[in-house]
């Protein structure tokens, strides 16, 4: 049991970490500082104080990296609703156009932070992940979700 719970706040952690690289400013509630997703995921997996270090830092630097295109994601989605009190067909291709380049490099941030972080793990914690991720899959598809996405085989 406690492994089970052990790696479901870790994916928990590590994916809550990867979505906060694309996060759209102001959905839902206040979301969870990433360094504190770690920083849980730390003690849930029992990094060592390097690999919590590394993960950290490849946080850190996706976060620095996509500052400018998440601000002007945020922009552009402020933009698209305003045109649809005085819609403009030209305006809204372009700002949909650029919606999706942004959106294509912060899917690619995301990915290639993952990827980055996973090489991090020992074989051990991959497993944990691993693990979570079949059973949070069965979860899924008993229950259902409303977080369905590209990284969930959607």
């Amino acid at each position: 049991m406690r492994n089970w719970i052990t790696t479901l706040i870790f994916a928990a952690g590590l994916l809550g970490v990867a979505t906060q690289l694309s996060a759209r400013p102001g959905f839902g509630g206040a979301p969870m500082d990433p360094l504190d997703r770690i920083e849980r995921m730390a003690e849930h997996l029992d990094l060592t104080a390097e690999q919590e270090q590394q993960i950290t830092d490849l946080v850190k630097a996706a976060q620095i990296d996509n500052a400018v295109d998440r601000e002007r994601l945020h922009q552009i989605r402020n933009d698209l609703r305003a045109l649809s009190e005085s819609f403009d067909d030209v305006a809204a291709q372009t700002l949909a156009d650029e919606l999706g380049q942004i959106s294509g490099r912060l899917a690619y941030s995301l990915v290639s932070t993952m990827a980055a972080a996973r090489a991090v793990f020992t074989a051990e914690q991959l497993q944990q992940i691993e693990e979570f991720r079949a059973r949070h899959e069965e979860f899924r598809e008993q229950f259902g979700s409303r977080h369905r996405g590209m990284f969930h085989g959607d």
